[in-house]
């Protein structure tokens, strides 16, 4: 799969092996958004024409907007791109551990699911009754290169809690490294499970390497007040109207 962006400095390229490029690959992360978001009404009070943001209750302007109106966490469900579970897999879990098993492998001498060593991570609560004190890894198919200064960041998709298998975030280099593998936690209980092909696994941002400088300075009062004030002049979608900029990942 090969994303392009009529700006050639903007292009990241996932490298699909061939024994899995008739799954499901890599694509852009507003093709995940889960079913529920897609359902909510905006408004707390669906048969509202206007679908406001707000509402009048005792004279007093009231917010009526449900999370679907906040363009904020609609925007982390839309950032980078999702590489989902390319097919079926089973998770047997129980009190003595966890078993996989996948009709295909990763590589043609590679599993998909992989271990580390529960040294690695000694002292760490990263792993525990989840895991049943093991750690397990995808091995990735997938080779991502990035253009020259530009990296990714690998984590769990943004505000999805319910997944079962909870990335843990990490950042590579992509532009010189290609490979990328993805320890997890699981959010299962015992049991067998069928985790099916397609569910998002990895959410992967590129960004741009960039030093940056911080600085700590005292609030200005009168630029406090004239952003209030800006706020309540707009009696709906404030953010979206005013200070919202769209991000495009095709």
């Amino acid at each position: 799969m090969k994303t392009v962006f009529t700006n050639s400095s903007n292009e990241i390229i996932f490298y699909t092996p061939a024994h899995v490029e008739n799954f499901y690959n890599p694509r852009p992360s507003n093709k995940f958004i889960p079913t529920w978001f897609k359902k909510l009404s905006q408004t707390l009070d669906p048969d509202n024409k206007n679908k406001s943001s707000l509402f009048l209750k005792n004279r007093q302007p009231t917010t009526d907007g449900t999370v679907k109106k906040c363009i904020p966490f609609l925007d982390a469900y839309n950032l980078g791109y999702i590489i989902p579970l390319p097919y079926d897999l089973i998770i047997n879990k129980s009190e003595k551990g966890c078993q996989f098993f996948s009709g295909v492998k990763s590589s043609l001498d590679e599993e998909f699911i992989g271990m580390h060593s529960l040294e690695q991570i000694q002292g760490s609560p990263i792993t525990g009754n989840s895991n049943c004190n093991q750690i397990f890894k995808v091995n990735s198919p997938w080779r991502i290169k990035t253009p020259k200064g530009y990296s990714c960041i690998f984590t769990a998709p943004f505000n999805r809690p319910e997944l079962p298998l909870q990335v843990l975030t990490g950042i590579i280099d992509t532009d010189t490294y290609h490979s990328a593998n993805f320890t997890f936690n699981i959010n299962l209980e015992i049991g067998e499970h069928l985790i099916e092909a397609n569910t998002p696994l990895v959410q992967v941002i590129p960004f741009k390497r960039e030093s940056w400088i911080s600085k700590e300075l005292p609030f200005n009062k009168n630029d406090l007040e004239k952003e209030h004030t800006q706020v309540l002049g707009f009696l709906n979608n404030f953010y979206k109207r005013k200070h919202h900029k769209k991000k495009t990942f095709l």
